[in-house]
């Protein structure tokens, strides 16, 4: 499962860590321009010297391929074939070099362990053994075929007093071949596993700066709702007490003595709904934790059990993209509460809820994605709203909604560093794309 492209276009995905490994790609900027350079001077010998036609077109065509390479790699920073295929069209020109050189020559050797090393030095380490294996497999055969087919396959034959299998210094260029390899392999293996720490420090960083931006954009936000929600109840209260002295009869005085206590409770569950969003930040100094989704979705559906009883609800999941994440333990139920409730209060009527939740990797983002067949959400009305705090939109009877929990849902998530988006129709249901955070 992926993101659509309506939905790509709402996350960031621009990463502040470069996909490629800007060593690497150095790396493979300077081999293109080496082969070209080399299939060039390469070509330019054999024209000179009248090797058969099929070297002079092969090494032409290779030629303008490299440049090709080159261009779009160092000028465009489009990196348009793989390691793996710029591997086989290395190997295919050492191929077309040797069968024209070697009979003179044994520069195609020289060339041979350029390949090795730059090829070793550009593939990760897990590939080196398949290249090492299709390298010295790709050797004995072309050896083979100009043992048998000489005339056809070399340039000057006649140049050699007796062909033999293999050729001669096979073996010793071998030896050579898997020495230079295994040194490769080792230095290699270190630099990825320390650029693999490196990575993940950076990205933990860059996932606790975006988090600690976040944080601060809601403290200030909060700070401003505070002020004005609580500005309107206190207001009411400071005039109820004024009246309160100037009513005469006591029914005047019960009744602003009423009201004086439904302005205070309004204020009370105000103040409490905010304590609650803003104890939320005491997890920014909590150590995160692996956690199994599976493991905290029963913890939540043991809390939520009357509700789904009640209202017959099937929930679905499937983790399998991403079954463990790194994250904190009492946002990550929040969430799967938030939503599984929301679903379960806001079904269509007389229909079961069926609600269906994933996680998976994409762009490597993180993400866990809610969608259910409730009444859905008029995004066109309604869009900017919807995680807004006190803000509900159906009306529904028997539904007790005070329009907090999205808004305690999508700050938990960015609180975290992520970000949160909702697709909808209205009976047709509502789709939740979460980003947790990034890899």
């Amino acid at each position: 499962m992926s993101l659509n492209h309506k939905l790509k276009s709402r996350f960031n995905f621009t990463d502040y860590v470069s996909g490629k490994d800007l060593l690497e790609n150095k790396i493979f900027n300077a081999a293109t321009l080496v082969f070209f350079l080399l299939s060039t001077a390469t070509t330019a010998l054999a024209s000179f010297y009248e090797s058969t036609l099929w070297v002079r077109l092969s090494l032409s065509i290779l030629s303008l391929i490299f440049l090709y390479i080159f261009y779009n790699a160092h000028y465009k920073g489009r990196y348009i074939l793989s390691s793996k295929v710029f591997v086989l069209l290395t190997l295919l020109f050492n191929d077309v070099a040797w069968c024209w050189s070697i009979s003179s020559t044994h520069t195609a050797n020289y060339f041979f362990v350029l390949i090795i090393v730059v090829n070793l030095t550009i593939l990760k380490v897990r590939d080196h053994l398949g290249f090492m294996i299709l390298t010295v497999v790709n050797v004995v055969v072309v050896q083979y075929l100009a043992y048998n087919f000489p005339n056809y396959i070399l340039t000057n034959p006649e140049l050699f007093e007796e062909l033999t299998f293999p050729f001669p210094g096979f073996y010793r260029l071998m030896s050579l071949v898997i020495l230079i390899s295994v040194v490769l392999n080792y230095f290699k293996k270190s630099y990825e596993r320390e650029r693999a720490d490196s990575h993940l420090k950076s990205r933990q960083l860059i996932n606790n700066n975006e988090a600690l931006r976040h944080r601060n954009e809601h403290l200030e936000s909060m700070a401003r709702m505070v002020s004005h929600n609580l500005r309107s109840p206190m207001a009411g209260l400071k005039m109820i007490m004024n009246l309160f002295d100037r009513m005469e009869t006591p029914e005047d005085k019960a009744e602003l003595l009423k009201n004086f206590k439904d302005g205070s409770q309004v204020m009370f569950d105000m103040v409490d709904d905010f304590s609650e969003i803003l104890m939320d930040y005491r997890e920014l100094v909590k150590d995160l934790e692996p956690l199994e989704l599976a493991v905290h979705l029963e913890n939540v559906k043991k809390q939520l059990a009357s509700q789904i009883k009640e209202s017959g609800a099937v929930i679905n999941a499937d983790f399998s993209g991403f079954p463990e994440i790194i994250y904190s333990r009492l946002f990550l139920e929040s969430i799967f509460l938030n939503m599984i409730s929301n679903s379960i209060k806001y079904a269509q009527p007389d229909t079961k809820p069926i609600i269906e939740i994933s996680s998976y990797v994409d762009d490597g983002l993180v993400m866990l994605t809610f969608s259910d067949n409730g009444i859905g959400i008029d995004l066109d009305r309604h869009g900017k709203d919807v995680f807004k705090m006190y803000k509900t939109f159906h009306g529904k009877k028997n539904v007790d909604s005070k329009g907090v929990g999205m808004f305690i849902t999508k700050n938990q998530v960015e609180i975290m560093g992520g970000k949160i988006d909702i697709d909808s129709t209205p009976n047709q249901g509502t789709q939740f794309y979460i980003e947790l955070y990034r890899l």
